[in-house]
């Protein structure tokens, strides 16, 4: 009977160290928080920090947390696969890149991603004055529409990479050139060496801005 009270006191005791430990995390102020967070990769916070508590997700909803958005190092470190090209791949982009323009609240300054479309770089173009790099290599679903979104709100941008964008004519890279006073690096790497006026955009961005348009 003295064992079996004392492994159950050992027990409530364990419990309620972990319980206190439990609590004493959950309510770390939400500055402490947010620093322990930036510390974490984006991938960290996604798949497991925004989901310990309500306190953690609203943490990771800080616009401090969401000034840059980079899934560029998990696309370089994984093998590509065919799934990526789906349109459900596409949605959860989408919804990944959407939510942190919500949550950054104008201050997202660099977008490196791959299979994204109008639905979400629409959205940060119009709500993100301050976007400097942007990175949307292997969009087939991103248009002239939303990169005229970006040439007219995103004045400050510095590097474009639309490498493989399809639909992404070079009336757009006249239009970013017009608008983008600031832009030093352009890749491209789907033109047409026939289209004369593939000619006049290489002129227009000569001497300007690092670029590769091959």
């Amino acid at each position: 009977k003295q064992l079996t009270a004392a492994k159950g006191q050992q027990m409530d005791d364990k419990g309620r160290a972990e319980s206190g430990l439990s609590s004493d995390w959950a309510e770390l102020t939400h500055e402490c928080l947010t620093n322990i967070l930036s510390r974490l990769t984006l991938e960290d916070r996604w798949r497991g920090a925004m989901f310990v508590c309500k306190s953690w997700l609203q943490a990771c909803k800080d616009p401090c947390l969401n000034s840059v958005f980079d899934l560029e190092i998990h696309f370089d470190s994984s093998t590509e696969s065919p799934l990526w090209w789906t349109p459900e791949f596409e949605r959860k982009v989408d919804a990944m890149l959407r939510s942190v323009v919500d949550w950054s609240d104008g201050s997202l300054t660099e977008i490196r991603v791959r299979h994204c479309s109008n639905r979400s770089l629409s959205l940060a173009a119009e709500r993100c004055p301050s976007l400097q790099v942007v990175s949307i290599k292997s969009s087939p679903n991103v248009t002239d529409a939303s990169i005229a979104k970006m040439a007219s709100g995103c004045p400050k941008l510095r590097e474009l990479d639309i490498s493989y964008c399809y639909e992404v004519s070079h009336e757009s890279l006249a239009l970013i050139g017009r608008s983008c006073p600031d832009l030093r690096s352009l890749k491209r790497n789907l033109m047409n060496w026939l289209d004369p006026y593939f000619f006049w955009v290489l002129l227009f961005f000569w001497g300007r801005c690092y670029c590769i348009l091959g």
